[in-house]
C-alpha cells in the first residue's frame, strides 16, 4: 500500500502503530509543498480500510480490487482546495452530515482536507466544531504547507506528522518506480532544482525546465550570468 512512498518510513511506522493502539481521530500532515503529503494521507486511509476489512472478515486474508474501490468511494472523502471555487463552510457542514449519517460502527470513514491553509475562517471554525465533537469512527486528516499559521485551536487537537524533503537516494528510487527514463546527470539536476520535492520535480520534467534553463544560460553567457543546473 505504501510502495510508491519514499523517504517517510518513520512516519508510516508511527501511523501503523497508532492504528494498532487507540487510533486518534484527528491528524495533521505538514511540510513543504510537493513532498507527498496528499499521497501519504490517501495511502494511510486506504491502508486502514484494508486492515479493518481483513480484521472484520477473519476468513479473508486479501481483498479484491472491486471491493476495495467500493470502500474507498464510500469511506474516503477528499476536500481539495485546488478547485476553482475552493471548499467552504457549506461543504464542510454537508460532508460532516453525510459522514455522521452513514458512519459504520465497524469501518472508519476518512475526510482529507488538502491545502487547508487556504480555507477561510468560517470553514476553519466549522472544522473546529467537528474536532470538538468527533463522531465514532470518523477520522479527519488535515494537510498543511505551513502549520505555524493554522489556528492553535485546531492544531492542538491533532496528532502531527511532519514530512521532510527527500534525500537524493530516495528521490532516485521514487523515479525508478515511475519508470522515468532519466539519465543520472539529468536526475541529479532535477533533484537540485526541486530541493528534493517530487511534486516540483514532476513540474520541472513535464515542462522541460532543464532545457529551458540551458537555453537561458546560452543567451546570458556573454553577460557572465549563470543559472546553476
Amino acid at each position: 500500500m505504501f510502495e510508491k512512498i519514499f523517504g517517510h518510513n518513520n512516519q508510516i511506522q508511527f501511523f501503523k502503530k497508532s492504528f494498532i493502539n487507540k487510533f486518534p481521530q484527528s491528524w495533521i500532515i505538514h511540510g513543504e509543498k510537493g513532498i507527498g503529503k496528499f499521497l501519504l494521507a490517501n495511502q494511510m486511509a486506504k491502508w486502514c480500510l484494508l486492515e479493518k476489512y481483513k480484521k472484520i472478515n477473519l476468513n479473508k486474508n486479501s481483498i479484491n480490487k472491486t471491493v476495495l474501490n467500493k470502500l474507498i468511494v464510500s469511506n474516503i472523502f477528499l476536500m481539495n482546495n485546488r478547485r476553482i471555487d475552493k471548499f467552504g463552510i457549506n461543504d464542510i457542514r454537508e460532508i460532516s452530515k453525510e459522514m455522521h449519517l452513514t458512519s459504520s460502527n465497524e469501518i472508519e470513514k476518512f475526510i482529507i482536507f488538502d491545502d487547508f491553509n487556504e480555507t477561510n475562517i468560517q470553514s476553519k471554525n466549522a472544522l473546529l466544531k467537528s474536532l470538538e465533537e468527533p463522531k465514532n469512527n470518523n477520522i479527519i486528516i488535515i494537510i498543511s504547507h505551513n502549520i505555524s499559521i493554522l489556528p492553535k485551536t485546531i492544531s492542538s487537537r491533532c496528532i502531527k506528522i511532519m514530512l521532510k524533503t527527500l534525500n537524493l537516494n530516495d528521490f532516485k528510487n521514487y523515479y525508478l518506480t515511475k519508470d522515468e527514463k532519466l539519465k543520472e546527470e539529468k536526475l541529479n539536476q532535477i533533484f537540485l532544482l526541486s530541493s528534493g520535492r517530487p511534486g516540483l520535480a514532476d513540474f520541472i520534467i513535464d515542462n522541460d525546465w532543464i532545457n529551458i534553463l540551458k537555453k537561458i544560460n546560452i543567451i546570458l553567457e556573454n553577460k557572465k550570468i549563470n543559472f546553476s543546473i
